[in-house]
């Protein structure tokens, strides 16, 4: 099928090649990572003795979670490893499945947690170093009383046997108590509690059924229901907590936060609430457990693979329902900056296009500052910064962000298909009598429209890509959704591949609806005569 004499191009069969080859893509992937580990990277026992010790990983590659003190940790127990630093858990435990890294660091119970999913990861019993987990706490005034009561409410559950309940429940195997009521059963008679954290840390703080629980969870419901607070939990990168809370802009940090002197000199935690200790997770075959034997290749088997893959990937807790939720925070997100960001971006245009003094150098300045900030920075500064003490929600301030970038862009594209149309064309509309302003929305702009559009339509499929790193600031959309499926399945390939044909064919929802605006716009929507009389271009 050919492109249209006009220009605009049709709907051609390879886009629907491309899509049944990314799906393609999808089976292949999963059958092949779902695959487990083959026993040819197998630790050797250095010692004879019979038993892998941490000293047989001495040298090797060691998994461990970013903006987590692991370091110290490692080289101590492990020493002449090479450390490789990973956004999340899911992320690690992928590598280690896929023998990217020999072994991963983690904290007891989230290792128990993943050896009850996943049989294929095991410990070694050798404790790295025993630390203790805590809350932190904003540096706001109305945050005394708040630390000082959760300092006395850990006390009495570790004395009247609480705390103790609550480990049974959360790092037991009895899922049918895993069970917190909802949060709108909390009175809130004493305020809010706005709590940070991240939600792929089981069995601490993570979701199942859609709903954010664990051992944190149920330990602040407690406390917020026995101190008359309401609680409101907002989900986001770990590396964000700290900062969010140091400026105010949340009371409590919670998902694990290590208790130290010298991190409570500079941020203020809370009295200890669990002491646990780290341990180096392993393949199962490295200790002589599990099967180490590869399965043959089969189109039946791979087929099981697939079903199995995406029973626990979307069926299972309906978590096909976050990546709809997640769908729609991008699409709302990116709507409304595409089109507050084009009349942003069209106004800025019409301003540098006077001969203000004022208007110009702003305009520009506006421009080259925002083009020169890398984009999550800006998000940051908003969220953190601008907003910081301000209860805009999260998904406003990227709305926000993302229209300030956008219409930057977007005033540079207009003016530089507007400055590739011959100044004779408004020379001889006002010639004819019409004014500046008809001249140029009935002649200049329709001819400089159709040779921006195509860079336009460029510039927002960028828009919505990038919105990807909206998780920074506690907005849950496509990829953050797809981190937290991962973090419950322990598989990377289909939801990241699921990610990225949602991402796919959102980018050609916006080409068709740019390919449809290209249409209206052509010359021969113009008035023949107005066409004859200016010399109008094709």
């Amino acid at each position: 099928m050919k492109s249209s004499s006009n220009g605009s191009r049709k709907i051609l069969p390879v886009d629907i090649v491309i899509i049944v080859a990314l799906i393609a893509l999808v089976i292949a992937l999963v059958g092949i990572l779902s695959g487990g580990n083959d026993d040819n990277g197998k630790i050797v026992d250095t010692n004879g003795d019979g038993q892998v010790t941490l000293a047989d990983y001495s040298g090797k590659k060691i998994g461990s979670i970013t903006g987590v003190n692991y370091d110290d940790i490692i080289n101590k127990c492990v020493p002449g490893s090479e450390i490789m630093y990973y956004a999340n858990y899911a992320d690690m435990i992928v590598a280690l499945k896929s023998g990217m890294v020999d072994a991963i660091i983690l904290d007891e119970p989230v290792l128990y947690a993943i050896s009850r999913q996943d049989p294929s990861i095991a410990g070694i019993p050798e404790d790295m170093k025993p630390w203790d987990m805590s809350f932190i706490f904003s540096p706001k005034p109305n945050c005394d009383l708040l630390l000082s009561q959760m300092n006395m409410f850990i006390e009495e559950c570790k004395e009247d046997g609480t705390m103790e309940e609550l480990q049974t429940i959360w790092f037991g195997d009895d899922e049918s108590k895993k069970i917190i009521p909802p949060l709108t059963d909390l009175s809130g008679e004493a305020g809010v509690v706005n709590v940070a954290l991240e939600s792929v840390y089981e069995p601490i703080v993570y979701i199942k059924d859609k709903t954010i629980v664990g051992f944190e969870v149920d330990l602040l419901y407690r406390f917020c229901q026995k101190y008359n607070y309401s609680l409101v939990l907002n989900d986001m990168d770990f590396d964000a907590i700290l900062p969010a809370v140091s400026v105010g802009k949340y009371d409590i940090g919670a998902s694990g936060m290590s208790y130290n002197e010298e991190h409570a000199e500079s941020v203020r935690m809370s009295t200890p609430h669990y002491s646990t200790g780290t341990l180096l997770a392993v393949p199962a075959s490295d200790l002589g457990m599990g099967n180490t034997a590869n399965d043959s290749f089969s189109l039946s088997g791979m087929i099981d693979k697939v079903k199995s893959s995406v029973n626990k990937n979307f069926v299972k807790e309906d978590r096909w329902q976050l990546i709809v939720k997640g769908i729609g925070t991008t699409c709302l997100i990116t709507f409304i900056s595409i089109l507050a960001g084009s009349i942003m971006g069209f106004g800025i245009c019409l301003l540098r296009r006077t001969d203000s003094r004022l208007a110009n150098p702003i305009c520009n300045a506006y421009t080259r500052f925002i083009q020169g900030i890398p984009m999550v920075i800006l998000l940051m500064i908003l969220f953190y910064v601008v907003f910081g003490k301000s209860k805009i929600s999260s998904v406003c301030v990227a709305t926000i962000g993302f229209t300030l970038i956008f219409a930057a862009s977007a005033s540079e594209i207009i003016q530089s298909g507007l400055n590739s149309i011959d100044n004779g064309q408004r020379e001889a509309a006002l010639a004819l009598g019409y004014t500046d302003t008809q001249a140029f929305f009935r002649f200049l702009f329709p001819q400089a429209a159709l040779r921006f559009i195509p860079l336009y339509c460029i510039e927002m499929i960028t828009l919505l890509n990038d919105t990807s790193i909206v998780g920074y600031i506690a907005v849950q959309d496509v990829t953050k959704m797809s981190d937290i499926v991962r973090s419950r399945s322990y598989e990377a390939a289909l939801p990241l591949i699921t990610s990225t044909l949602i991402y796919f064919l959102l980018a050609k929802v916006i080409s068709l609806v740019m390919d449809r605006l290209f249409k209206t716009i052509q010359p021969k929507r113009i008035k023949p005569e107005d066409k004859t009389m200016i010399g109008g271009e094709d």
